[in-house]
């Protein structure tokens, strides 16, 4: 449960970072949509974020719980921001 809990929120935390007007996505079907349909993915993610949430509660009680499920909310999002920009290829490769 813990794993699906940590699943869930890091597809959460890249549902909301794919509504950010700077994010640099790359181009696969799942980012284009998430693009395109902003306050559906706004929700999307945020309804995973708290499911994800509450799974942390649910399966190791109110204290470690609220605090893994922190934990992993920022590990998660951090992860995002930093590998996600990774896998986009750069439009003007060698030129210059």
């Amino acid at each position: 449960m813990i794993l699906l809990a940590a699943w869930m929120q890091l597809l959460g935390c890249y549902a909301l970072y794919t509504t950010s007007q700077r994010a640099v996505l790359p181009a696969d079907k799942l980012s284009a949509w998430l693009r395109h349909h902003r306050p559906a993915a706004r929700w999307v993610g945020m309804v995973l974020c708290l499911l994800a949430f509450g799974l942390f509660v649910d399966g190791l009680g109110w204290g470690a719980g609220i605090l893994t499920g922190c934990i992993a909310w920022m590990t998660a999002i951090s992860l995002v921001v930093i590998l996600f920009p990774l896998f986009v290829k750069p439009k003007h490769a060698g030129k210059s």
